[in-house]
Parts: C-alpha cells; sequence; structure tokens
C-alpha cells in the first residue's frame, strides 16, 4: 500500500486474501513486497523477478481482463514466434475489424501490454536508462519506424525525453523503446482478446474511458487453431489506426498534447484529494 493512502490497506489486505484463498489448478509462486515501489518500478521488478524463473510467461496487471482465448492465442504465439524478431505479444488490440478483418494474428511496430506475454530473450534487453536515448534512436530512426511521419517521431521523441529526464513514472515506454532500438516487433490478434477497466477515480492514469481504450473483448474459439493466418496485408493499416486513433499522433499533438497534460494536472489536484 501507499504510505500516504489509508484506502490502500484494506483494499491490499483484501487482495491478499484472494491470492492466498483461491483454489489455484496449478502451482503458484507469490511474490508479496512491503513497500509501494510506484507503477514504473514494481512491473519492471515483477516482470524481472518472473524471468529469473521462467523463459517465457505471460503479464496480467490488475486492470486487465482476459478471455480463455486469449491464453490459446498467447500459448501458441509464443512456440510460433519463440525464435524471431518478435518481442512482444499483445492480447488487447483497439483497431476494428473493417481494418484487419476477423480471422488471424498480424505483426506491428508497436509493443502492447495491456494483456501480454514475452519471452526471456526479448525481456533481456530492457533498459530504463534513457539518457542517451537520441544517439540510439534518432528522429530520422524514429521517422523510419514510423513510415516515413515526422509527427510519428515528435510523439515519441517528447516521449522519450521524459522519460531520460524522469518526469514519468512509467515503464511500459521505456519497453517501445526497447523494442525499437533492437529492432523487434509485436504481435496482435485481430480482434480483442483483454478488456482493461482501468478507468475511473481509483486508476492510476487513465481517468476517462475513451473508446480506443475501454473495448469489450471477444471470446473467440479461432485462437486455439495451431495454424493461426498471419496477416501482413493489414499491417500498415492497422499501425496507422493506431498512430492516430490511439496514440492520436498527427499535426495538432503538440497543443493536444499541452491541453491534456493540463487537464490532467487539474483532475490530479481536484479528483484524487
Amino acid at each position: 500500500p501507499r504510505a500516504d493512502r489509508l484506502i490502500d490497506i484494506q483494499g491490499v489486505k483484501e487482495v491478499r486474501e484472494v491470492v492466498r484463498t483461491f483454489p489455484f489448478n496449478c502451482p503458484v509462486e507469490v511474490r508479496q513486497l512491503e513497500n509501494n515501489m510506484g507503477a514504473g518500478g514494481h512491473v519492471r521488478s515483477a516482470v524481472n523477478w518472473l524471468f529469473e524463473h521462467e523463459e517465457q510467461g505471460i503479464i496480467l496487471e490488475d486492470d486487465c481482463i482476459p478471455t480463455s482465448a486469449f491464453f490459446a492465442y498467447a500459448r501458441h504465439s509464443l512456440e510460433r514466434f519463440a525464435d524471431s524478431e518478435v518481442m512482444n505479444i499483445a492480447g488487447f488490440s483497439p483497431v476494428p475489424s473493417s481494418i484487419v478483418g476477423t480471422s488471424g494474428i498480424r505483426t506491428s511496430r508497436y509493443p502492447m501490454t495491456w494483456g501480454w506475454a514475452t519471452w526471456r530473450r526479448a525481456w533481456e534487453v530492457y533498459t530504463d536508462d534513457l539518457s542517451d536515448w537520441r544517439s540510439k534512436l534518432p528522429f530520422s530512426k524514429l521517422e523510419a519506424i514510423g513510415d516515413g511521419d515526422p509527427w510519428f517521431a515528435t510523439y515519441w521523441s517528447r516521449n522519450f525525453d521524459k522519460l531520460s529526464n524522469g518526469s514519468s513514472d512509467v515503464w511500459d515506454y521505456q519497453w517501445v523503446y526497447s523494442t525499437w532500438v533492437h529492432g523487434g516487433k509485436g504481435v496482435f490478434p485481430n480482434v480483442n482478446l483483454v478488456q482493461n477497466r482501468g478507468f475511473g477515480r481509483e486508476s492510476t492514469h487513465s481517468f476517462f474511458a475513451r473508446k480506443t481504450y475501454a473495448l469489450a473483448s471477444v471470446e473467440s474459439d479461432g485462437y486455439a487453431n495451431s495454424r493461426l493466418t498471419l496477416n501482413l496485408a493489414s499491417v500498415r493499416a492497422a499501425d496507422a489506426f493506431m498512430h492516430r486513433h490511439f496514440y492520436r499522433v498527427g499535426s495538432a499533438y503538440p497543443a493536444t498534447s499541452a491541453a491534456r497534460s493540463l487537464g490532467r494536472s487539474i483532475v490530479n489536484s481536484t479528483l484524487r484529494n
């Protein structure tokens, strides 16, 4: 629990009791911390702990609700892409079926982490030290990753700058950076297999449930098929949708980014006090 939030103590107690009494049908190891490490530090250390013991694994944060299809898809993808440039297997996908269809999986430049899986060999390159990020991922290389879009490069440059000066307590954008520096790719299902419910007053980052965030999940038996189609034709269109509608990158980015930052400050100072 956070030291300055008394409500955390009861919540953490209840979660620990659920884990202690739940009838798991497999061996369970529990890592229980006494000190709050913050949103960024805790997830980093938890995934480090996982890969000290396992070669591959699934990572689910508290606000990610997976379908059973997600586990079949993750198992299949972990086996299929074990020795490839793929570094991240995402279960959450906000891209409409009109763009990607409803069957198959696709590769992507994005390593999405709202219900995901990866390997020790991929996580070994993770770093949260972005002090020299511009020498390893210059603007021209970012533009190339973003299909030549300078606004893509501007958006990620600003975010990587925030990480390099320690002004943002996150862990996942460092994973994006680590993936791109090492030429990695992500894999997505063509339907959404994980619902994110981490919105509202008690959430860590997202107070409002935007349409591209709060998507219903789909229970699909198609992901039990060991010969899932790798749909390469839709990759570019899907990444373009993510770029514009999920990350909201475009010519208005600098102004809208400033407005969102101001809005978050206001919300933080009012709703959370």
